[in-house]
């Protein structure tokens, strides 16, 4: 899979970055940060947000 990751400017012709937000840490939302930052590459934003505590591990996804 191939993403578009190209800057879009608004109307001014000022570049516009998105910054994905991932709502949860389960066994979906960290995998699925992992490989949208992996896709999208350097420089774009990603933030998981959740209520558990800080942790390093990744638990398995079936």
């Amino acid at each position: 899979m191939k993403a578009h990751t190209e800057d879009s400017h608004n109307a001014l012709g000022e570049k516009i970055r998105a910054h994905i937000v991932i709502n949860g840490t389960s066994t979906g939302g960290l995998p699925a940060a992992y490989g949208i930052k992996h896709i999208l590459g350097k420089g774009r934003q990603v933030t998981v947000i959740s209520n558990w505590a800080p942790s390093s591990s990744c638990p398995p996804n079936p």
